[in-house]
């Protein structure tokens, strides 16, 4: 028993944090100008990639409403960079990206 405490307690050492960003290059040819969301913060991270999966389809979009859509189930060489679950391309050019971000659980949220 003392086990299963201690795992869970490591467990909850990390915030995951699930961010989506718009990067609008027919805008911006640059990609610095960006809209980005937060869609929550988990101490699983199961429980986190989860949301990233389902962060587009929450905002009404289909996989079909994009031209490119890749999720990284880690089955894969992944070219979108750490920490990307989801990476979609708009027929308009617009990259939509889902990350999530770790930090440190300092006040110890459960």
């Amino acid at each position: 028993m003392e086990t299963d405490v201690a795992s869970q307690n490591d467990s909850l050492e990390l915030l995951y944090h699930v961010k989506r960003a718009i990067i609008d290059f027919a805008q911006d040819k640059s990609g610095a100008t960006q809209t980005t969301d937060i869609f929550g913060t988990f101490t699983d991270l199961a429980a986190a990639k989860a949301a990233a999966r389902s962060a587009l389809p929450s905002e009404g979009y289909l996989k079909d409403d994009f031209v490119e859509y890749e999720e990284n189930d880690g089955t894969k060489e992944w070219k979108h960079g750490d920490g990307v679950i989801v990476f979609a391309k708009a027929a308009a050019g617009q990259e939509f990206v889902v990350r999530l971000d770790t930090t440190p659980n300092a006040l110890h949220f459960k």
